[in-house]
Formats: C-alpha cells, sequence, structure tokens
C-alpha cells in the first residue's frame, strides 16, 4: 500500500478538510481586519489629533468611551471566534471520522 503525500491529497476527504481551513482562515482575516480597524485609531487620533478630547460628561472624554468601547469589541470578537470556531472543530472531526 502506498502512503505518498501524493495520494493522500487525492483522497476526498482532504477536499473538504482544505475548504474549512480556508474557511478558517478567511475568518481569522476578517476578524483581525475588523480588530484592527477599530483598535489604531485611539492611539493615532489620540496622540496627534484632539478629536478625543471632547468631555462628554462629568470629565468623561470621547477618548475613555472609545477606550471602553474597545473592550466590549474585545469580547463581542473572542466570544464570536469562539463560536465560529468550535463549530469548524466540530467540522473538521466530521471530515476526519470521513476520511
Amino acid at each position: 500500500m502506498d502512503h505518498s503525500p501524493s495520494n493522500s491529497a487525492d483522497s476526498p476527504g482532504n477536499s473538504g478538510l482544505e475548504e474549512l481551513a480556508r474557511e478558517r482562515q478567511s475568518l481569522v482575516f476578517r476578524l483581525s481586519a475588523i480588530v484592527l480597524i477599530l483598535f489604531f485609531p485611539l492611539p493615532i487620533l489620540g496622540g496627534f489629533t484632539s478629536a478625543l478630547d471632547a468631555v462628554v460628561v462629568g470629565g468623561v472624554t470621547v477618548a475613555w468611551i472609545y477606550a471602553l468601547v474597545q473592550f466590549v469589541i474585545a469580547i463581542v470578537v473572542a466570544r464570536y471566534y469562539m463560536a465560529r470556531a468550535a463549530a469548524l472543530e466540530a467540522r473538521v472531526a466530521q471530515e476526519g471520522t470521513r476520511a
């Protein structure tokens, strides 16, 4: 029986696993892009502009609110990733049993 890598790549189970890997990679890329887009403006706006200096309520500035929102975003993104990753892992386990 030949167990060379070229033969294992032709098995029907591998295409499903490859698709799941692409889906996971796409998920990680999208979530990373969202986090970077939402997180990088704070140090830039805070350090080089006065956009975050406005006082909203009693001494709380826009910068504090923006920073608090970042914590919420981090928690939401992490929970979303955990749920999606668990679903992907379950599908990987199903593909592994079929292969």
